[in-house]
């Protein structure tokens, strides 16, 4: 599930931040904060109806009220991130949470600024810059640790962790998904422990150990569905989902994935129609539906290209290369994995890029090209002993394979 800190609200800004501002100003700068204050109300008006352009007009209206080094300042610079965050602008409300945090940095530490940190790092983990996204949770955690925010802190050691579960990163994601559980159960934050719950399943599914993956699993969907409401429906529906895959139980789970598109869909939520249509993708290769499958998966890339969600972009690009590849369409297959396999580079995704050349490798050797396979395995098996790989005596043993075929 993708998160962000909320907007400060109205209440807060006056009450935080305007009236600190305010107490030892002079008579025109408190007629400018208050002009400032009506603008702001505005915008939360035009938020509270999804009218997010007219929202950001009149937060930078505002904006012109205020000098340069104010805290009310960077508070507005952090919501007009926040309502381009919903929009799917990334590089206008990256820039916006850089002028908050630019304010923000040469002050005492405020939560403000840990939650400008953590939506930027949303960002950069979402289009695809994983490295700055750990630099700024890192930060996130220093400063609410300091401030004594738990849930907060709680929420970057999730994001570390999830960070580094996609990069196969297995021992360090286990490390920050326990410290984040811990806090979440303590603060009985039920939404984060069960996501957390789900992402020590992923951890102990990527390491091969599928009995500790599906307990887990089983956990976050209990946990979902006794917490209610929409968004835990949506959850819960896609959870139960994924047991049932894993326990190849493909008709169950496709009825649990369209009952969340649906609900989806109903909301408008288009990262999540996108993130559940690949689901359904994948459990359709899984029943030999081809064709069903491929339409599913080109559904799904094209609402996650629109929203700029590069490292689900290249998974969705490798379904689509397998495809090709078990129809025997090798060319189109190449094609695919060699988009992918770009993108799980740049995004730092190892367990992507080494199933990905994997297959690559195996269309080259059908193509008679054994040195060049051989070549990509070396590097297969690289990536498997750094991410502990359970395929690895496998990817071995073709590996050797491929070698005697050389010197025959």
């Amino acid at each position: 599930m993708i998160t962000f800190r909320p907007n400060i609200t109205g209440n807060e800004f006056k009450q935080e931040v305007l009236e600190k501002e305010s107490h030892e100003k002079a008579e025109t700068e408190k007629a400018h904060l208050a002009v400032a204050y009506n603008a702001f109300q505005v915008a939360e008006q035009h938020l509270s109806l999804e009218e997010y352009d007219e929202a950001i007009k009149k937060f930078k209206e505002a904006l012109e009220y205020l000098p340069n080094d104010s805290e009310v300042k960077a508070v507005l610079y952090y919501n007009i991130g926040n309502t381009y965050y919903k929009k799917y602008m990334w590089a206008e409300a990256e820039s916006a949470y850089e002028k908050s945090i630019e304010i923000l940095g040469n002050k005492k530490w405020t939560n403000t600024l840990g939650y400008a940190y953590h939506n930027r790092a949303m960002i950069f983990y979402l289009t695809g810059e994983p490295q700055n996204a750990l630099k700024d949770w890192t930060k996130v955690v220093n400063i609410l640790q300091e401030l004594g925010d738990r849930p907060g802190e709680g929420t970057a050691f999730y994001f570390i962790g999830y960070v580094y579960s996609s990069q196969g990163k297995y021992i360090e994601a286990l490390d920050h998904f326990q410290k984040a559980l811990k806090i979440f159960q303590k603060v009985r934050d039920r939404n984060f422990e069960g996501l957390t719950l789900f992402g020590i399943g992923a951890v102990y599914d990527g390491l091969g150990k599928y009995a500790e993956a599906l307990d887990y699993n089983q956990k976050a969907k209990k946990l979902f569905k006794k917490v209610g409401g929409r968004k835990f429906e949506i959850l819960a529906l896609n959870m139960a989902g994924f047991v049932h895959y894993h326990s190849r139980e493909y008709t169950e789970a496709m009825d649990c994935y369209q009952k969340a598109l649906k609900i989806l869909q109903e909301v408008g939520d288009r990262p999540g129609e996108g993130f559940t249509l690949s689901f359904i993708g994948v459990t359709y290769y899984s029943l030999g539906k081809y064709t069903e499958a491929l339409d599913y998966h080109q559904k799904a890339l094209k609402i996650l290209q629109e929203v700029g969600f590069r490292p689900t972009v290249g998974e969705i690009l490798y379904n689509i290369g397998t495809l090709y590849h078990k129809q025997g369409k090798y060319p189109e297959a190449l094609s695919k994995y060699e988009e992918a396999l770009k993108i799980h580079q740049e995004v730092g995704n190892r367990p992507m890029e080494g199933v990905t050349l994997f297959n690559i490798a195996t269309i080259l050797e059908k193509d008679g090209k054994i040195k060049e396979a051989v070549e990509l395995l070396e590097k297969v098996l690289e990536i498997d002993r750094e991410t502990q790989n359970p395929n690895l005596a496998s990817d071995t043993a073709y590996l050797e394979g491929l070698k005697k075929r050389l010197k025959e």
